[in-house]
């Protein structure tokens, strides 16, 4: 098998799009088809951690598929309400210090 359900890389796919190959019932998106206009919008990808760093307070993770890779933020509240919002972005916060290279995610 070479590439993608058995295509030759560079071979054109009869009329499918790479980007629809990979949905599956899990994720929306892959990772090489987010751009600047989807900061914001909620989407759910899968793949491998490529490289995760923590600098004060922020917490950037690569995510990597065979697509592409995106770069995921979490920040911490540091001055958080105590709201329930605050709450959850403390938690994933905390959840992203953790990961290291090559967790599945």
């Amino acid at each position: 098998r070479h590439g993608p359900r058995g295509n030759f890389p560079g071979k054109k796919m009869e009329g499918k799009s790479k980007a629809l190959e990979c949905k599956t019932g899990y994720r929306t998106h892959n990772c090489g088809e987010l751009r600047l206009g989807d900061v914001g919008k909620e989407v759910t990808i899968c793949g491998w951690v490529q490289k995760s760093r923590d600098k004060r307070g922020m917490a950037f993770v690569d995510i990597r598929d065979r697509y592409g890779i995106t770069q995921c933020v979490f920040a911490n509240p540091l001055d958080g309400t105590g709201s329930i919002e605050d709450v959850e972005k403390k938690k994933r916060y905390e959840i992203a210090q953790k990961l290291g290279r090559e967790f599945v995610v």
